[in-house]
């Protein structure tokens, strides 16, 4: 155990602060340092006002579009290593390490075993998805490892611990804090279980109190934030879209549906007699991961947008699943059991066969290694670099999307008439202009507007590629490596500004 932690340690905190945050990154950043500097996360440092699709602020541009507790954590690392990439990392990735930890205790306190806490932490920290999200400066990380410690306590709880209400009510607060997406599924999971199996073990009267508790650290929040607005109507060839999209995802990337399917199948079937304490313990904890797992699919498909990140919390236990298959077939077949693990970790065979007929298998923890033992420059390093040497402290940039990374490290005024779909419609001439390809129409390229900027600006070409996102943590976005491939990245510059 204590060499696969090492392990992922050096996975998770290599090169951290290499690549340049990236969009989304960026925002958190920018809240952290006006947190820090007006005591709350504000929208509008005085320079700039940060404006998202969907995103809306309260009065005083308080931003209310996310939960503030990853703002927290990254304004405190700001304070302790100053406002760095890395030190915006930070903390991410040691909740990410701490999910390491916190999956391998999980599973040996569902399952009572060492080979499922063992197959779980190495499927875990063999995971690139795993590994990218949780080196995002994003709410990701805390997400899962409140996830987790939600799990934690309330098996504290049923072993008969008196501190499992108290660390339940603890754990579901920062994970509302995080992402309240995860919060209602993983408590409501919780509930029906402890309605359903643990009505023996779990005292009514400390339930209200974590119940009350919950509500007193949640409802004043939900209310101010209107979480309600954030939703959207939706119709059942959305949400079943949704949850194509996750289940082809988990496929693709965590692990095998077939794999899951067929370890619940062989665990259920182990402990289906419950004729001992030990199949009753594992009777009872399937059917938590199994229930968390079922709720918050469910939840995510009636979303306005779909990631794999919304799922992320379940990975960890995707792979617990996995493990309880995996420590069943080692006891029987060893060979076959890390045979599995190695095919598991070393390539996507197991996800898609297709792709090594076609000849096309990925080996995504290879990847992954020469990325974190590399330096990379992607779009954005180098147009910020750019204008870090040529721009002026009081130039403006229209830029069309990726913006906020400018506003963190530069600190330019950005022309804020300009983002997304008004970009062509916008009509302005400030001394920095990024069209961005990937964002616009082609007819922006054919229209009056960008003849009049192609006659008054110097051309400035890039040799990165002009991406739709730099750098993603989904693995069908990532760049391990510079992206160097054309189209490339122009920046256009007036001239005798």
């Amino acid at each position: 155990m204590p060499a696969l932690l090492a392990v992922g340690a050096v996975l998770l905190f290599a090169r951290l602060g290499d690549a340049y945050l990236w969009q989304d990154e960026a925002e958190t950043a920018v809240l952290a340092r006006n947190l820090l500097r007006f005591g709350y996360p504000k929208a509008s440092d005085g320079l700039n006002t940060l404006a998202v699709p969907f995103a809306h602020h309260r009065s005083g541009d308080v931003w209310v579009f996310h939960p503030w507790l990853q703002f927290y954590l990254t304004a405190l690392s700001f304070r302790l290593f100053g406002q760095t990439t890395f030190a915006a990392r930070l903390p991410f990735a040691l909740c990410g390490w701490a999910g390491l930890w916190m999956t391998s205790l999980l599973a040996q306190r569902l399952f009572g075993d060492r080979r499922v806490s063992r197959f779980a932490l190495l499927l875990l920290t063999g995971s690139v998805p795993y590994l990218l999200h949780m080196r995002q400066c994003r709410y990701y990380a805390p997400a899962v490892v409140a996830t987790l410690g939600v799990l934690l306590a309330y098996q504290a709880w049923l072993s008969g611990d008196r501190r499992g209400p108290w660390w339940l009510a603890a754990s579901g607060l920062a994970l509302f804090h995080s992402n309240p997406g995860s919060f209602f599924p993983t408590l409501g999971a919780v509930a029906l279980h402890a309605w359903w199996c643990g009505r023996r073990a779990v005292s009514w009267r400390a339930a209200a109190v974590v119940g009350a508790v919950l509500a007193l650290g949640t409802l004043p929040w939900w209310w101010y934030a209107r979480l309600w607005e954030q939703g959207a109507a939706l119709t059942w060839t959305q949400i079943r879209r949704c949850l194509e999209f996750y289940l082809r995802s988990l496929n693709r990337f965590i692990v095998p549906a077939w794999l899951v399917v067929w370890a619940a199948v062989v665990a259920l079937r182990a402990a289906a007699p419950r004729r001992t304490a030990i199949q009753r313990q594992q009777w009872q904890s399937l059917t938590l991961v199994l229930l968390v797992i079922v709720a918050t699919l469910a939840f995510v498909c009636v979303g306005r947008q779909h990631y794999l990140r919304y799922v992320l919390p379940m990975a960890p236990l995707l792979y617990l699943l996995a493990a309880v298959g995996l420590a069943w077939l080692a006891q029987r077949r060893q060979v076959a059991a890390w045979l599995v693990v190695g095919l598991l970790l070393g390539s996507d065979i197991l996800h898609r066969p297709d792709f090594l007929l076609r000849g096309q298998p990925h080996s995504y923890l290879a990847h992954y290694v020469d990325e974190i033992t590399h330096d990379y420059t992607g779009p954005n390093q180098a147009c910020i670099d750019y204008l870090r040497v040529h721009a002026k402290a009081d130039d403006t940039v229209k830029i069309t999307y990726a913006y906020i990374p400018i506003v963190f490290y530069l600190q330019l005024r950005v022309d804020a008439a300009s983002l997304m779909d008004e970009f062509a419609s916008h009509e302005s001439f400030p001394e920095w202009i990024l069209p961005q390809r990937p964002w616009l129409p082609e007819a922006f390229y054919r229209s009056r507007y960008f003849r009049r900027i192609e006659s008054a600006y110097e051309r400035i070409e890039l040799p990165y590629t002009d991406l739709l996102w730099d750098n993603r943590p989904d693995l069908g976005e990532h760049q391990f490596r510079d992206p160097t491939a054309p189209p490339h990245l122009v920046l256009y510059h007036r001239r005798g500004a």
